[in-house]
């Protein structure tokens, strides 16, 4: 079989292998049927591949000795005590575990949603990664969460500090329905969908498993049930007041933030930032590094002061081109789709 085949096959199903041997089952790889399957008790990868014998085997070790050699073509051979692959004149005997001590069996149940996923669908969920929180003490948070934006599906996450919404097109069917979808199973999909080079891709997602289609590849990703829940809406609601109006994010203003970064980071220090009579302007001062100063145009928006980590803002307008400052928040929206809420610092 060709070798370069198996070895992408296997890098997109490693993603799925754990990255300690704390249960040496999740490192890994089944074949069975000709599928390669990695499971690490969260995240789950499946694809075809030609290899149709029936085993467990160590996933880094096969992956890492087949990208070792340069053999077009290799053999793989399931003997009474261990797997065989000849590799030109490279011979690799690897130990080997029936298929039944796999602790995982792709879920065939009915899914509560289904919906397309596509390349804004894709961009929408990797700007959510962005502020989804990653820190074990904050669970409730701690994934991408699917539900109900009035008539229509979004996609929501939060770390802390600043909270984003991406609206889908898909429309709403049961709006007490949500599904928090794991990091690391959002990470896969959005990178897979390019290496694919995916236009379209599939997603079902149930209580217990989100399920992602992509041509012959299946990501599976366990449900996170997390309690108490978090109301992302409410949240919004309480930090935005009333109407906003967003106008364009000043041209000059992200690398004004980068200046401003050079002192405010080091010592974790706000920016102030104040809007008066039509112009922008940023004060950072750090009284043994120095003051930084800077000031631009900004049109169409009232007179607003706030401190701001010019960090977090940063990261927002990298997705966004609109922006509004309000109380307790900067407000940050692309379009109707996106929005990106930052809180201000109290200083």
């Amino acid at each position: 079989m060709d070798r370069t085949q198996l070895v992408k096959k296997l890098e997109l199903a490693s993603r799925a292998l754990a990255n300690n041997n704390l249960i040496e089952i999740y490192q890994s790889f089944r074949f069975s049927n000709g599928k390669v399957l990695a499971y690490n008790d969260v995240l789950g990868i499946s694809t075809d591949c030609e290899i149709e014998d029936e085993f467990l085997v160590d996933g880094v070790t096969l992956r890492d000795l087949l990208k070792a050699t340069t053999a077009e073509e290799i053999e793989v051979n399931l003997e009474d005590d261990h797997v065989s692959i000849i590799a030109e004149k490279s011979l690799f005997k690897l130990p080997f575990r029936e298929i039944d001590d796999f602790p995982f069996e792709e879920p065939k149940d009915k899914w509560d949603v289904s919906l397309t996923m596509d390349e804004a669908f894709i961009k929408g969920m990797e700007i959510c990664l962005v502020t989804s929180a990653t820190d074990q003490t904050q669970e409730a948070i701690m994934g991408v969460s699917l539900r109900a934006a009035g008539k229509v599906l979004a996609l929501y996450s939060c770390d802390g500090d600043a909270l984003t919404r991406f609206r889908t097109t898909a429309h709403v069917k049961d709006a007490k329905q949500h599904y928090m979808l794991p990091n690391s199973f959002c990470e896969a999909i959005t990178k897979m969908f390019g290496e694919l080079e995916c236009e379209e891709a599939l997603l079902e997602v149930n209580g217990e498993w989100a399920k992602a289609t992509l041509g012959d590849c299946i990501v599976y990703g366990r449900i996170q049930t997390k309690e108490p829940e978090f109301d992302y809406e409410a949240h919004i609601k309480k930090a935005v007041k009333g109407e906003i109006k967003g106008v364009p994010v000043p041209i000059d203003f992200n690398d004004a933030l980068s200046r401003a970064r050079v002192v405010a980071d080091r010592e974790g220090k706000a920016t102030q930032l104040e809007i008066f009579k039509g112009k922008l302007n940023l004060v950072t001062k750090v009284d043994h590094l120095g003051i930084i100063r800077d000031g631009m145009v900004i049109r169409g928006h009232a007179d607003a002061q706030a401190s701001i980590s010019a960090r977090l803002v940063q990261r927002a307008i990298a997705v966004c081109h609109e922006m509004a400052v309000c109380e307790n928040c900067c407000v940050f929206t692309d379009g109707e789709a996106v929005m990106q809420i930052v809180a201000n610092l109290n200083e």
